[in-house]
C-alpha cells in the first residue's frame, strides 16, 4: 500500500521565492488531501504451471470485502527480463514488484551441526540463485530470546552472504551500529567488498556448528512442559513477524531454515495413546491418568498456530519450510550419520513430528516443504520460474475510517484452468507513530534502499569528496539544511521535538559504501524562533572509495511520521594518476553565519573543516539565495590542477532549461595547492538582470598549461 499525499498550491500567493514553500506559517496558502492506494500483487500460472504473460486488465477482478472495485492501474512485470538487463540492480523496479526472500534460521528447533550446513546452503543460494531486482533480508529465531533481524531488505549479495556468514559468529549477539540493518559489522572494511564473496564459502562447517551451538545451546531442552512453552512463545513470536512484515510492500517468500518442533504437541500422538502409555490407563479405567494434550495436542496452541498462519496470509508471505534435517554433509557419506544430527526434539520418531509442524507452516501460507534440501538451489529456481511474471494491481479503496483494520480482498481470473496467488487482504494505513520498532525500522530501510524523493519535510543536500593523506577511501562531507517553516508547521510553541536523520550512499550495484545516522531532540523554547526563523543545518562525513554513489538522506519526525527523501549523485574522484584531467567539486556558495540552528553529527578520520577559502573559513549552502543584482562568494575545489594560469568560465541556466547567458563571474583568485593536490579557487557572482527563480550555475575550470578541463554544476535562487 502507498500513501500519496497531494498538496495543491493556490497560485498568486508565494512571493515567488524559491524559498517560499518553506516560509513561516501564514505565508503560504495550501490545500492537502491524501489518496490511498491500494496494489495487489498477483501471479498467475497456467495447467502446466508456467505463469501466464499475457493477460491484460480485462482478465481480472477483484473484490474488496465483497464488493467488486475499479481497477485503476494493471502493470505486468517480467522478472526474468528484467534480471536480464544490463545494470538490472539499478533499474527501477517498484517495492511491490520486487522478489522478496525473508532467509530466517530456526536456532531453537534446529540442531547446531544442520544449521552450519543450512548456512552453507543459504549462501549459495544468494551467490548463485538469487536474481537481479531480488531482495533478501536475514533473520535468526530464537523461543527464549525472540527474533533478531540480522539484515533488512537488500540488493546486495555480498552483503547478505557476509550477514549469513555473521551467524556462526559471537557478532550475532551483539547489537549492530546500523540502526536499519542495512549492512553487517566489518562489511564496510577493507575495499569495501564483504566477506560474504564466493571466496569465503570454504569455511569450516565443523567450526561453524561449534559456535552455533554456543548460541542455541539454551533453547534445546527435552522436558514436555518447557518444550510447550517454547513452542508456545514460537508461535507468538511468528504471529508478531507476520505483523511486521505486512509493513513491507510485496509478497515475501519467508525460507524457514528448521528441523520443525514437535507436532505431538498439537495434533497429539501420531501413533494412538499407547505410545506413552495412556492406552493402558483408560483400558485400566485410570482416564485421570491421562493428558489430554498428549492424546489430542492442545487446543491452545493449535487455535494460536492458526492465528499466527493467518496473519501470514494477511501479510502477504509464503512460508517454505526447509527441513535442514535432510541436510548432508557435503564432505561425507550422506547416508552417515553423526551425534550432531540427533533431532532438535530428542525424542525418537521426532523427525516425523518436526516435519508435520513443518508442513502445517508451510501448507497454510500456501508454501511447500523441501524435504530434500541439498537441493534448495534447484527448488529455488523452480519457485522463481512460477514467480517470474508479477502483476501489480491498483485500486482506490472506499472511504477508511480505522486504522490497523483488515480488508478481505479475492482476485479472480477469467481464463480456465488459471491458478492466481494473491494476498489475501490489507490493513488500513496507520500512523507512523503506531507502529512497532521493528516495523519502523524495516519501512525506514525501505524507504533508503528503494524509495522515491518525498518533501513533506524539506531537506536540502550538498556533499563533496575530499582526500586525506595516507588513506585510500576519500572523506566526504555531507551537508544537511532543513529550514524551519515546514518543519516546525504543526509544532507547539514551547516543549521539545525529536527529528532522525540517515545518510546512506549506494553505489550502481545498491550496495552500501558507508553511512551515519543521528537522532536530535530539539529544544523548542530555546531555538524555536531561529529554527522558525531559518532551520536546521546538519553537518557530518561519510568514508568512500572512488566510485559513483547515490546519497539518500531520509529526514523523519518520528510523531507524526512525516518524511524527507533526497537522493543526490556524488562522484568520488579517482587519484591523479588514473584520472589526469581536473576534477572540479561543486560550487560552494558561501553563507551568512547566524542563519541556520548547527547540529555537527560525526565526522570521520581526520580531516579538519575542508571548506576554507584564503585561509578564512566559510559555511558552504547547497542554495544560496542572492537578491536581484547582488553578489555571493563561490568557491571551487579541483582536483589534478596544474599551476596558473587557470581559467574558470561559466554559464546560467534556467530550470526551463533557457540559456541565460555567461555567469557575472569574477576573476577566480587562487590558494595555494593543498598537501592532496585540491586547488581552492574563490570567485564572486553576480545575479546581474536575472529575474526571480532558481537557477543552475554550470563552472567549466581549464588547465592553462595542459589545456584539459573539468565541469560541474551548482544550483543558486535570485530573490
Amino acid at each position: 500500500m502507498r500513501a500519496q499525499a497531494i498538496s495543491l498550491l493556490l497560485l498568486g500567493v508565494l512571493s515567488g521565492s524559491a524559498g517560499a514553500d518553506d516560509a513561516p506559517p501564514g505565508k503560504k496558502v495550501t490545500a492537502e488531501t491524501e489518496t490511498t492506494l491500494v496494489e495487489v500483487p498477483v501471479h498467475v500460472v497456467g495447467r502446466d504451471g508456467a505463469p501466464l504473460r499475457n493477460l491484460t486488465r480485462a482478465d481480472f477482478e477483484v473484490f474488496d470485502d465483497g464488493q467488486r472495485v475499479e481497477l485503476a492501474e494493471v502493470e505486468r512485470f517480467d522478472l526474468e527480463d528484467f534480471s536480464r538487463a544490463p545494470g538490472a540492480e539499478a533499474l527501477p523496479l517498484p517495492p511491490a514488484a520486487r522478489r522478496r526472500f525473508f532467509l530466517l534460521f530456526d536456532l531453537s528447533f534446529s540442531t547446531p551441526v544442520k544449521l552450519s550446513r543450512a548456512r552453507s546452503a543459504a549462501r549459495d543460494f544468494v551467490l548463485d540463485g538469487v536474481k537481479n531486482g531480488d531482495v533478501v533480508a536475514v533473520a535468526t529465531h530464537d523461543a527464549e530470546k525472540g527474533l533478531k533481524l540480522v539484515l533488512s531488505f537488500t540488493a546486495d549479495r555480498d552483503i547478505v552472504a557476509s550477514a549469513i556468514n555473521s551467524l556462526a559468529l559471537p557478532s550475532l549477539t551483539q547489537a549492530s551500529a546500523d540502526p536499519l540493518a542495512l549492512v553487517v559489522p566489518g562489511s564496510l572494511s577493507g575495499n569495501g567488498i564483504s566477506s560474504g564473496s564466493s571466496a569465503s564459502r570454504s569455511d569450516g562447517e565443523s567450526e561453524a556448528a561449534a559456535q552455533l551451538g554456543a548460541v542455541a545451546s539454551s533453547s534445546r531442552k527435552s522436558f514436555d512442559g518447557y518444550q510447550k512453552g517454547r513452542v508456545q512463545q514460537t508461535i507468538k513470536q511468528y504471529g508478531d513477524l507476520a505483523r511486521t512484515l505486512s509493513s513491507v510492500r510485496g509478497r515475501k517468500h519467508i525460507l524457514l531454515f528448521s528441523e520443525g518442533f514437535d507436532s505431538r504437541l498439537l495434533v497429539g500422538l501420531a501413533s494412538g495413546a499407547s505410545a506413552l502409555g495412556g492406552g493402558n490407563d483408560v483400558v485400566n479405567g485410570e482416564i485421570w491418568k491421562v493428558d489430554n494434550d498428549d492424546r489430542f495436542g492442545s487446543s491452545e496452541l493449535k487455535d494460536r498456530l492458526s492465528e499466527a498462519l493467518a496473519t501470514f496470509n494477511r501479510a502477504d508471505c509464503v512460508i517454505h519450510a526447509i527441513d535442514v534435517a535432510g541436510l548432508s554433509d557435503r564432505s561425507t557419506n550422506p547416508q552417515s550419520a553423526s551425534p550432531g544430527d540427533a533431532d532438535a526434539s530428542g525424542r525418537e520418531g521426532g523427525r516425523g513430528r518436526g516435519q508435520e509442524s513443518l508442513f502445517l507452516l508451510a501448507h497454510e501460507t500456501g508454501g511447500e516443504v523441501w524435504k530434500n534440501s541439498n537441493d534448495i538451489q534447484g527448488q529455488l529456481e523452480r519457485l522463481q520460474q512460477q514467480t517470474s511474471v508479477v502483476y501489480v494491481l491498483t485500486f482506490t479503496p472506499k472511504k477508511l475510517t480505522e486504522p490497523g483494520r483488515f480488508h478481505a480482498l479475492s482476485v479472480k481470473v477469467k481464463t480456465p484452468g488459471a491458478r492466481v496467488s494473491a494476498r489475501s487482504g490489507y490493513y488500513e494505513p496507520r500512523p507512523y507513530s503506531k507502529l512497532s520498532v521493528a516495523e519502523k525500522r524495516l519501512v525506514t530501510a525501505e524507504l533508503i534502499a528503494f524509495g522515491l524523493p518525498r518533501s513533506e519535510i524539506t531537506a536540502r543536500v550538498l556533499a563533496a569528496p575530499f582526500r586525506v593523506a595516507g588513506q585510500e577511501k576519500l572523506e566526504v562531507p555531507v551537508i544537511v539544511e532543513i529550514p524551519g517553516g515546514r518543519l516546525l508547521a504543526d509544532a507547539p510553541p514551547a516543549g521539545t521535538m525529536t527529528l532522525e536523520l540517515y545518510a546512506y550512499a549506494t553505489d550502481e550495484r545498491v550496495r552500501v559504501g558507508d553511512f551515519v545516522s543521528q537522532t536530535f531532540t530539539l529544544d523548542l523554547a530555546k531555538a524555536g524562533k531561529q529554527l522558525r526563523d531559518g532551520g536546521l543545518k546538519y553537518y557530518g562525513s561519510l568514508s568512500l572509495l572512488p566510485g559513483s554513489y547515490w546519497l539518500k538522506v531520509l529526514v523523519r519526525d518520528p510523531q507524526s511520521g512525516r518524511t524527507g527523501l533526497q537522493v543526490v549523485p556524488v562522484t568520488v574522484p579517482l587519484p591523479a594518476k588514473d584520472r589526469p584531467e581536473p576534477f572540479v567539486l561543486p560550487p560552494f556558495f558561501h553563507e551568512a553565519p547566524g542563519l541556520w540552528t548547527m547540529v555537527k553529527g560525526p565526522v570521520r578520520g581526520t580531516l579538519s573543516y575542508p571548506f576554507v577559502a584564503k585561509a578564512d573559513p566559510y559555511v558552504p549552502t547547497p542554495l544560496v539565495e542572492i537578491p536581484r543584482n547582488g553578489s555571493a562568494a563561490v568557491s571551487f575545489v579541483v582536483y589534478n590542477l596544474g599551476d596558473d594560469p587557470v581559467a574558470v568560465e561559466a554559464r546560467i541556466r534556467g530550470t526551463d532549461g533557457k540559456d541565460w547567458g555567461p555567469a557575472a563571474l569574477s576573476a577566480a583568485q587562487s590558494d595555494e595547492k593543498g598537501a592532496m593536490g585540491a586547488r581552492h579557487l574563490l570567485a564572486s557572482l553576480t545575479a546581474r538582470d536575472l529575474p526571480p527563480g532558481t537557477y543552475t550555475l554550470l563552472a567549466t575550470v581549464k588547465d592553462g598549461v595542459s589545456g584539459l578541463e573539468g565541469q560541474s554544476a551548482g544550483t543558486f535562487s535570485v530573490r
